[in-house]
C-alpha cells in the first residue's frame, strides 16, 4: 500500500470530507496541511486529489472573503479558525491566502469581523505568519518583510525550549514558499541544520512530540527538513 493509500486508511482521515483532517482533533486546515506537505516532500501522489477536495471544505468554511470558521456551518466568533488554521488554509489554497492578506490590511492585522475585532487576534505580531501569507498570496515580499521572517527563525532557535515543538511544523510548514528568496532560503537551510544536529526533524516530532496518535505521519516524515 503507498503513502497516498495508506493515509486514506489512517485515523487521520475523515471520510465524510474525504481529507485528512485528524478528526478526533479541531484543529483540520493545520493538520491537513501538514499532511499535504508531507506528500509533497516525498512527491507522492494524492497532494493534487486532496487540494481539490480542500478547496470545497474551504468554501464551506469562509463566512466573508478570508474569514474562515474552524468547520463549515455558518460563522461564529466561538467558531474563528486560529492562526494555525489559517496558515494551514493559506498553505492549501493561494486564493484563500490573497484574500486573508486583504481582510488583514483592511483591519490592521487583528483576523476577525468589523465590529468583533480583538487586539488578541493580532496576526501581525507573527513576523514569520505575515511574510509566510503575502508570499502564499502572491503579494510583494520585500526585503524588510523577509528580515522578519529570518529573524524569528533565529529567535526561535534562540529561544525555544526542550519539548516545545508546535512551532517546529509551522516553520516548515512555510519554507516551500519561502525558499524563493535567497536570504530566507540561507537562513532557512541554517536553522534547519541547527535543528537537525540537535535531533528535531519532522520525523521525531511526529513520531515522539506531536500527533504520535496518528502513525502515518511518523512513518512516512522525513529525517530532514526538506
Amino acid at each position: 500500500m503507498g503513502m497516498f493509500q495508506e493515509l486514506k486508511a489512517s485515523n487521520a482521515w475523515s471520510e465524510p470530507h474525504n481529507l485528512p483532517l485528524v478528526p478526533m482533533h479541531a484543529n483540520p486546515s493545520i493538520y491537513t496541511a501538514y499532511a499535504t506537505r508531507l506528500l509533497e516532500s516525498l512527491e507522492a501522489d494524492g497532494s493534487t486529489e486532496v487540494r481539490v477536495s480542500y478547496l470545497k471544505f474551504l468554501a464551506g468554511c469562509e463566512s466573508e472573503p478570508g474569514l474562515i470558521v474552524t468547520f463549515p456551518g455558518g460563522w461564529s466568533i466561538k467558531g474563528m479558525a486560529s492562526h494555525d488554521d489559517v496558515m494551514g488554509a493559506a498553505f492549501m489554497s493561494p486564493g484563500f491566502a490573497t484574500r486573508v492578506c486583504n481582510l488583514l490590511a483592511m483591519n490592521d492585522g487583528i483576523y476577525g469581523r468589523k465590529g468583533e475585532l480583538n487586539d488578541r487576534n493580532n496576526f501581525y505580531r507573527f513576523l514569520f505568519v505575515r511574510s509566510f501569507l503575502r508570499a502564499s498570496g502572491g503579494f510583494h515580499v520585500g526585503l524588510i518583510s523577509q528580515i522578519q521572517y529570518v529573524a524569528s527563525l533565529l529567535f526561535h532557535l534562540v529561544f525555544t525550549k526542550e519539548g516545545d515543538t508546535s512551532g517546529h511544523l509551522l516553520k516548515w510548514l512555510t519554507f516551500p514558499v519561502m525558499r524563493q528568496f535567497p536570504l530566507c532560503a540561507g537562513v532557512i537551510a541554517f536553522w534547519s541544520d541547527r535543528w537537525k544536529k540537535r535531533g528535531y526533524t519532522p520525523k521525531s516530532i511526529f513520531t515522539h512530540h506531536y500527533l504520535n496518535e496518528c502513525p502515518w505521519f511518523a512513518k512516512w516524515a522525513r529525517d530532514d527538513w526538506k
